[in-house]
């Protein structure tokens, strides 16, 4: 049998190419990744640059994808090109929902303490840590 289609994207090409950020916004993207998902494309896939998917949604501020990501098994360790992993880019993000989800997921933490080993403004680790940690 020939195939003569088009493939559909992988995850991380749908979320880091600029054409479906524009014509699949909001609502429309957050059901394409969820569609994705359920048709088993890996959640961890990687394109070229070093950036998987949930990486690319902290990138780009889409917290709800990134919820969704992480509940699907994201790897919220792997660290990308800059040498950030998923907890950086969210508090750099100032995507604190995000953040407090992969703490809870088990990513090692000490609220209100230093924490020198994280590349993060430290007005982010305060603003984080008192939304979370009164």
């Amino acid at each position: 049998m020939v195939d003569n289609g088009a493939n559909d994207p992988a995850l991380s090409e749908l979320l880091g190419h600029r054409f479906y950020r524009e014509h699949f916004k909001g609502k429309r993207l957050f059901l394409l990744v969820k569609a994705h998902l359920r048709r088993s494309y890996d959640v961890n896939d990687e394109i070229n640059n070093g950036h998987r998917p949930l990486n690319i949604a902290l990138n780009h501020g889409l917290s709800d994808i990134s919820l969704l990501l992480l509940e699907n098994g994201a790897d919220f360790q792997n660290k990308d090109k800059s040498g950030l992993n998923a907890f950086e880019l969210a508090l750099i993000r100032e995507l604190y929902d995000v953040a407090y989800k992969i703490y809870k997921s088990g990513y090692q933490y000490t609220p209100r303490h230093t924490n020198r080993h994280l590349k993060v403004p430290h007005q982010n680790l305060y603003r984080f840590d008192l939304q979370y940690f009164k």
